[in-house]
């Protein structure tokens, strides 16, 4: 009983690893198409707004002072906690274990009162300043990233089409159409009667098989080889400062 039941399991981890590698046979065509053409519209979309330069994903007028703002108010927050630490050095508060004063007078109240007030606010402007430096670079890694998956989906499908034309003239097929039977089979056959299933012939299964295996590996290659694409059509911004702020 024991057995049959390892069996019965096993039979059935077979069944879902097969039914998992069809779907991602059947998908790979429609993945391939969606994806190209999704990213191709993404990236068009971009490329109609930009001019080639740094400026292209740079800070907007609004960012910009926001950025001076937060920088300015970033000044003051330090000069406050700079100055409750020396003030509290030179009383000669003593320090706990974890770094902060006694709060065994009133002085060491008072300072750990201001240091409470505004360390976080100290820690929030400058988490928010830097999303704001990096946002340009952010920007164009995105229109970057619509260019490289572009290039990858559209390499990946042409491998894809010249695996099927080489096993079109492999096989000796007579149209383009039997070449897509087979998926057409893989997708319904499980549905159909068996007198009314779709044949499947010999090297069928292996042209799906290295179509969509060459497709995959095609894609990942040329991810690496279009890396950084999107500098073809507009420079990687710099990091945003107040030295460079005004600059584009």
């Amino acid at each position: 009983m024991a057995r049959k039941k390892k069996g019965d399991a096993g039979g059935v981890i077979i069944l879902i690893v097969i039914a998992v590698l069809i779907l991602i046979a059947l998908g790979t065509p429609i993945v391939l198409i969606v994806g190209y053409m999704y990213n191709k519209a993404k990236a068009g979309e971009i490329k109609k707004r930009i001019s080639g330069t740094m400026s292209d994903f740079w800070l907007n007028k609004r960012e910009k002072d926001e950025f001076k703002e937060k920088v300015n108010l970033l000044f003051h927050v330090d000069d406050i906690i700079e100055k409750a630490n020396e003030k509290g050095t030179n009383a000669g508060i003593s320090r706990n274990k974890d770094g902060s004063f006694s709060a065994r007078s009133n002085l060491g109240k008072e300072i750990r009162a201001t240091l409470k007030k505004y360390e976080p606010v100290k820690s929030s402007l400058s988490n928010y300043l830097y999303e704001l430096q990096n946002l340009p670079l952010s920007r164009w890694e995105e229109f970057n990233g619509y260019i490289k998956n572009e290039k990858s989906f559209m390499w990946s499908l042409i491998s894809w089409c010249t695996v099927l034309l080489y096993y079109f003239i492999t096989l000796g097929k007579q149209s383009i159409s039997e070449i897509f039977i087979p998926y057409l089979a893989l997708a319904t056959n499980f549905f159909r009667d068996e007198t009314n299933q779709l044949q499947i012939v010999d090297g069928d299964i292996q042209m799906i098989a290295v179509a969509t295996i060459i497709a995959i590996i095609t894609y990942f290659i040329c991810r690496i080889i279009f890396k950084n694409s999107g500098s073809k059509y507009s420079p990687p911004p710099e990091k945003v400062s107040l030295e460079n702020i005004d600059s584009y």
